[in-house]
């Protein structure tokens, strides 16, 4: 019998043994279902790993990082950029680490400017990173949006009070 949504078929699929599926549907042991098919990007992406390291020879990679840690050491922020991303991986947010920013409360449209610019400067002062900086202007993008939609929300109820104090329908 068949579980899949929208499906109310009562009476099992007369192929679904020869599926390689049980009776409940799911997938049983030695189905051949999506062997081999895998993800497309992660066989690119092995392949290319492969070519890399059937190209580049352990020693000259050791050399490449090598010249990149003195680079580094000598002020070059690119190279210990390049650096530490391959081999810490690429800088994440913390998330909790707003410690030098204060974002404004956000009650008027004038408001979410303010915050905007808050965060604006914060980032150009290196007080916080950009993957925080955009989720706080979500934030504020959010907080702006519920403003308008109120403010809208009452004009027309103004409007529509006006109208049925006129007489008209």
């Amino acid at each position: 019998m068949s579980k899949r949504p929208g499906n109310t078929s009562t009476t099992p699929s007369a192929t679904s043994q020869e599926e390689g599926r049980l009776k409940n549907g799911r997938f049983g042991p030695g189905n051949k279902a999506g062997v081999g098919h895998g993800n497309p990007w992660m066989k690119y992406q092995k392949v290319l790993a492969q070519t890399v390291h059937n190209t580049v020879p352990p020693e000259r990679l050791a050399r490449v990082l090598r010249t990149l840690a003195t680079l580094a050491e000598k002020g070059d922020v690119q190279a210990a950029k390049v650096l530490l991303d391959r081999v810490l991986g690429k800088a994440k947010s913390m998330g909790a680490d707003l410690e030098g920013f204060e974002m404004p409360a956000v009650a008027t449209p004038k408001d979410a400017v303010r915050a905007s610019s808050a965060i604006l400067q914060a980032v150009s002062e290196g007080r916080i990173g950009t993957d925080d900086a955009a989720k706080l202007a979500a934030v504020v993008e959010l907080a702006r949006r519920s403003i308008e939609t109120h403010e809208l929300a009452e004009r027309v109820a103004a409007l529509e009070a006006r109208r049925r104090k006129d007489g008209e329908p």
